[in-house]
């Protein structure tokens, strides 16, 4: 076995084109020779990083561990050193797996050059262990960051060399799946598909189904290939499989439930099964659960692209509409926010970011927030505060000058409001000030907004006991403690923190408290 020879590995890099046996060569190797394995499947969205070590806290957390087991929750404070972050994160991850085991990161090739995902990566990799494994699954060659552990011989490197199919591998497939061919045939079968796995298996499940040969061209590339044998053997599908097959590739993973709501097929759960057991490129997951299917990603791209030639445009409409809500309520709200894009349903899009945002900065994911925000119409940006408002809690972490400006533009529209949002203008008062106290640069800037707080004391004299009021809270006293720590009122600022932290249900709140008094009391002298 190819991967057997990169045992003493710590690191394996398996690349090779679509439909090469990059993951079944894994899979059998993670069956045959560990105990326990991590399988994390990349995509666009883990480019920020955060995401990444969000869903890796979910697939790590699975019953069969200690249920005592907890990983360290990344926040926006640790993009600072990520390296020690990750080093830590990883070394807890490695250290609850039975060995041997392997962590599988696969479709690596969806993380792009600039993605800071390469840092933590590098950073993982010093922390494996004896008798545990990183394997990468690429459709490109390794990144800059792998170059040290090749050159000290941790690394095993198997390309599309190792995984293309030999003359007698291919000859063993056709064998093993019952087909006769003439020594000359073999020989012809094995030059047209040019050692390429799945290029093999299609073009013999178009024979079969043809019962001639299928003629294709003599030059071609395996993509092209794919896309020919896709639409051979799909014209030979039943109608209402391959209508069913159009109208369910929308979901990146199906279950029978989901797809009878997306498309009204009673029969959903027999017609997946027959597509699964017939290797029509469909795998099945078959846990604890409800059986969950995923397309093989090129038949799925293949099935979008014909969707677009057939289907009419209402029908997609409905199945994007039903496909998005179907997301959300599985908590896919990432995949949602995609289709919204897509169609350029905006006022969708802007629903699911004020419902998702304060979760997702919370998760330290504000990059891929950021995204979805600019994709937005500029002036629906900046007609809606809110929006706005998460803009700049998003820019808070790296360009305080614009998030501030941000804050201010949306302090403006919420004040103009003719029913003021109190809970946004509170909101915004807070982000002003922690901005200019995070920058340290011009602390006179504080003395209008401590003034605006006051005014907003008066309007409403209750909100610093509301929930949404805390967050200000801490502002303000924070501001009045590095600004005017001589306000007559910075005692009684500081009572409403303490309050905050005895009184508080939420251990974030109870924190966010206890951080704004030791600065301000150290800085004021008052303890």
């Amino acid at each position: 076995m190819l991967l057997d020879k990169g045992r003493e590995n710590s690191v394996v890099w398996v690349t090779g084109p679509p439909g090469a046996g990059k993951t079944t060569l894994v899979a059998q190797y993670i069956e045959t020779f560990t105990k326990d394995s991590i399988w994390y499947q990349l995509d666009q969205g883990d480019t920020d990083v955060a995401t990444c070590f969000h869903y890796l806290q979910q697939a790590v957390a699975t019953p069969k561990r200690d249920s005592s087991f907890h990983l360290p929750t990344f926040t926006p404070q640790y993009l600072s050193d990520l390296a020690v972050f990750s080093r830590s994160y990883f070394r807890e991850i490695f250290s609850c797996l039975e060995s041997p085991f392997a962590m599988v990161f696969d479709n690596y090739h969806e993380v792009g050059p600039q993605s800071r995902l390469h840092e933590v990566m590098q950073a993982a990799l010093e922390e494996v262990p004896d008798h545990g494994c990183v394997i990468f699954i690429s459709r490109t060659d390794p990144p800059a960051f792998t170059a040290k552990f090749m050159a000290n011989s941790k690394m095993m490197l198997l390309g599309w060399n190792e995984l293309q199919l030999t003359r007698e591998e291919s000859d063993a497939i056709i064998e093993l799946r019952d087909y006769e061919f003439a020594e000359a045939d073999k020989q012809q079968l094995y030059e047209r598909t040019q050692g390429w796995p799945a290029g093999l298996v299609l073009m013999l499940e178009a024979m079969r189904r043809e019962g001639t040969p299928v003629e294709i061209p003599e030059t071609f590339t395996p993509h092209l290939v794919f896309d020919y044998l896709a639409g051979e053997i799909f014209r030979t599908l039943a109608d209402n499989h391959q209508d069913f097959l159009l109208r369910t590739a929308i979901l990146p993973q199906v279950t029978a439930t989901m797809a009878v709501q997306l498309t009204d097929y009673e029969d959903a759960e027999a017609t997946l099964d027959f597509l699964n057991s017939h290797d029509y490129l469909i795998s099945a997951n078959r846990g604890n659960g409800e059986t969950v299917y995923q397309y093989h990603p090129l038949l799925r791209d293949f099935l979008l692209n014909r969707a677009q030639e057939i289907l009419p445009r209402k029908d997609r409409l409905l199945l994007e509409s039903r496909a998005a809500a179907l997301l959300e309520q599985t908590g896919n709200f990432e995949d949602a926010t995609q289709l919204c894009i897509k169609n350029s349903e905006w006022g969708e899009l802007a629903r699911l970011i004020r419902e998702h945002a304060a979760t997702m900065l919370e998760q330290g994911r504000g990059e891929t927030l950021e995204q979805w925000l600019e994709e937005l119409p500029r002036e629906m940006l900046e007609q809606d505060p809110w929006l706005i408002y998460w803009l700049a809690s998003c820019k808070s972490v790296f360009t305080l000058r614009e998030s501030r400006r941000l804050y201010e533009q949306a302090y403006r529209i919420f004040r103009e409001q003719g029913n003021p949002d109190l809970e946004g203008i509170l909101s915004t008062c807070a982000g002003i000030m922690d901005t200019i106290l995070f920058e340290l640069d011009d602390l006179t800037l504080l003395d209008y907004w401590i003034a605006e707080v006051e005014q907003l004391l008066v309007l409403y004299p209750d909100f610093p006991t509301s929930e949404y009021g805390a967050q200000v809270t801490y502002s303000m006293y924070q501001s009045l403690g590095f600004r005017q720590p001589s306000h007559p009122e910075i005692a009684q600022w500081a009572e409403r923190v303490y309050t905050i932290v005895y009184t508080a249900t939420d251990p974030s709140q109870k924190l966010r408290a206890a951080i704004a008094l030791a600065p301000t009391i150290g800085w004021t002298g008052r303890f």
